[in-house]
C-alpha cells in the first residue's frame, strides 16, 4: 500500500490527513495551531499599520513536523509507504526570505521589523498600492484577466508597499515568496513556483507570461526586472 499527505494551512491553523493512494480512503486527520497566531495588532510593543496582518513563518515548519510525525504513527503504515507531501495555501501570503530560502526575520536586525514577517493573504495595508496599480493600468489589456482590478491582497501592491516603506529591506530581500511555494523550496532545497499561485495572484499567464517591464515601469520604479530577480 502507498500514501501520500496532504497538508492544508489555513489562517490560524494547519490540517493534515494522511490518504491511501489505491483506495482514497482517509486513515487519520489531524490540525495544530500556531504557536505565533495571527499578528495585527502590534509587534514588539510598536502598533503596526491599519489593516496588517502578518503571520511568523517559523509557525509553517513547527506545525508541519508535528503533523507529519503524528500521521506517520498510524498503525500498520510504515514511513517508507508514505510517498509524497501535498501542500495547499491560501495565496497571495509573500514570505521575504534571502538566497538560502531563509525568512529574513532571522536576522537579528529585522526581528522587529514588521517587513520582514509573513502577511498573510488578508493583509490589506498595501490598498493605496493596489490603487495606484489599478489607475495605471486600467486601460492595459493583461488586467481583463482578473476583472479589470488587482486586490491589495495580491503580490505586486505589497512587494510595491515594502519599496514604498522600506526601501533599504526591499534591497535586502532576495526573494519574495508565495508560503507555499517556500516551504517547498524548504522540503527540497529547489527554488519552484506553483503556477496557481503565480497565475492567479502573481500576474503570471501560460499564453503571456509574467507583465513585461515596460508594463512593471509605469506601476512602480522598483518593479521593473522584478521577476527575473525578487520572483
Amino acid at each position: 500500500m502507498k500514501y501520500v499527505i496532504g497538508v492544508d494551512y489555513g489562517s490560524e491553523s494547519a490540517r493534515a490527513i494522511l490518504m491511501n493512494t489505491e483506495t482514497g480512503i482517509c486513515h487519520k486527520s489531524v490540525q495544530q495551531v500556531y504557536k505565533h497566531g495571527v499578528i495585527t495588532e502590534s509587534l514588539f510593543g510598536k502598533p503596526l499599520k491599519h489593516d496588517t496582518v502578518l503571520q511568523h513563518p517559523d509557525d509553517y515548519l513547527c506545525v508541519l513536523a508535528t503533523l507529519i510525525h503524528q500521521l506517520s504513527e498510524v498503525p500498520g503504515v510504515s514511513p517508507q509507504q508514505i510517498i509524497g507531501i501535498g501542500i495547499d495555501f491560501t495565496s497571495c501570503t509573500v514570505v521575504p526570505v534571502d538566497d538560502e530560502f531563509e525568512p529574513l526575520l532571522h536576522q537579528h536586525r529585522f526581528v522587529e521589523n514588521p517587513h520582514a514577517y509573513v502577511k498573510l493573504w488578508k493583509h490589506h495595508a498595501a490598498e493605496e498600492e493596489a490603487k495606484k496599480l489599478n489607475e495605471r493600468c486600467r486601460q492595459d489589456k493583461w488586467i481583463e484577466r482578473y476583472g479589470n482590478i488587482v486586490s491589495s491582497e495580491w503580490l505586486l501592491p505589497k512587494v510595491m508597499e515594502i519599496a514604498n516603506d522600506d526601501p533599504q529591506f526591499f534591497h535586502e530581500v532576495a526573494y519574495f515568496m508565495e508560503a507555499g511555494d517556500w516551504l517547498v523550496s524548504k522540503l527540497t532545497g529547489v527554488l519552484s513556483r506553483s503556477s496557481c499561485f503565480a497565475g492567479y495572484k502573481g500576474m503570471w499567464s501560460k499564453q503571456d507570461s509574467y507583465l513585461s517591464n515596460e508594463q512593471l515601469s509605469k506601476i512602480h520604479h522598483a518593479l521593473p526586472m522584478i521577476y527575473d530577480t525578487k520572483l
